[in-house]
């Protein structure tokens, strides 16, 4: 059932071509579970280019019953809906099918539920995506920095990863 949603999830995604001939964007995938409280935040919070890539947000509301998928929408993302929660796990595979839809090749993960007084992901992105976006390999990752309890050092992402050739970026 997991997976006949996700692809159900993934088809109602519209998505459309880049024409523009622009750099191809920094997709991140949101997984959200109720989280219409602060996902507006947490979009507004993202630089619309990093390193000259445009940003692209992709929201998957994972079984919310709030207003996650309307907010999401409203703010700019592109948002696909789990009818049932998955869990993050279901939550990011779907994600990545729809950034996979829309020609992603670069992909960042990030929390919905950030608190607001740790939201700064333009330096996040900075830095993460320094490794990403210089590697001419086809497949990297980076992994950037995690909230840690005691509250020393605050990020908001977690991963990235890059698809395809650094030529064809």
């Amino acid at each position: 059932i997991s997976d006949l949603s996700r692809s159900l999830s993934v088809m109602e995604v519209t998505t459309e071509p880049r024409t523009d001939g622009g750099n191809h964007p920094i997709t991140i995938v949101i997984p959200a579970y109720n989280e219409a409280a602060s996902i507006e935040s947490v979009l507004e919070a993202l630089p619309n280019h990093i390193r000259g890539y445009p940003i692209e947000a992709i929201v998957v509301s994972d079984g919310s019953d709030d207003d996650t998928a309307t907010r999401a929408a409203e703010a700019g993302a592109t948002v696909a809906e789990h009818p049932i929660n998955q869990g993050q796990g279901g939550a990011l595979q779907t994600g990545f099918l729809v950034a996979k839809e829309k020609n992603a090749e670069v992909v960042v993960t990030m929390d919905a539920d950030i608190p607001s007084t740790s939201l700064k992901p333009s330096s996040c992105l900075y830095s993460m995506t320094k490794p990403i976006t210089s590697w001419d390999r086809d497949i990297g990752e980076s992994t950037g920095p995690r909230t840690v309890s005691s509250g020393s050092r605050e990020s908001c992402f977690s991963r990235g990863l890059l698809i395809g050739s650094r030529n064809e970026i």
